[in-house]
């Protein structure tokens, strides 16, 4: 991530300028069910609103974000509920993944092309990946603008061809007074 784009983030949250979502995405919470116990990592997990989730149901998170304003703020909601996540400051443009395996990875909202071989990586055998983002769309909508923050029809299942998916669902999604054009991927390693 550039250093403008870092400030960029960092001022949304230090000034509260950026109303972020508090409810975990409903792609985790429809899903939470289906998902094994055991380590959970967001990834670019701004205030931490799936992490959080994750934790309430059990999980050991980690969570990694490049804002420290954002990282402080989930802390300090985490901390209130009572809930341990382990919070990673660093630009995921220039670092790898923990080397750690992972049964659920989340990831939402974050162009993570250049991350697909670490997540797959990261998944323990039969671990699940939930991933959203925005999609390219004619239509006027909320989130990330250009082609850029935006994915193609059909990215998302490309990159991860490796897995086995479970869902994928690609239009116009309405939720929290917003509307997005979103891809969204519910995709299974292979077990051993």
């Amino acid at each position: 991530m550039s250093k403008a784009e870092l400030e960029q983030w960092e001022k949304r949250y230090a000034t509260n300028t950026y109303s972020p979502r508090q409810k975990a995405s409903p792609l985790v919470v429809t899903w939470l069910h289906r998902l094994s116990h055991g380590r959970a990592l967001e990834i670019a997990c701004g205030h931490g609103r799936n992490a959080i989730f994750l934790a309430e149901h059990g999980y050991l998170v980690d969570a990694i974000d490049i804002s420290r304003h954002a990282l402080l703020q989930a802390q300090h909601r985490a901390t209130s509920l009572g809930l341990s996540v382990n919070w990673i400051q660093a630009d995921l443009d220039q670092i790898e993944l923990p080397k750690l395996i992972y049964n659920v990875i989340v990831s939402s909202f974050y162009r993570i092309q250049n991350l697909a071989p670490f997540i797959v990586a990261a998944l323990s055998p039969n671990g699940i990946l939930l991933c959203e983002d925005h999609l390219l769309s004619p239509q006027p909508v909320d989130g990330q603008l250009g082609e850029k923050h935006r994915l193609q029809p059909g990215e998302l299942p490309a990159l991860f061809s490796s897995l086995i998916p479970l869902h994928y669902e690609e239009g116009l999604v309405r939720e929290d007074e917003r509307v997005n054009t979103l891809a969204r991927l519910v995709a299974q390693k292979r077990g051993e």
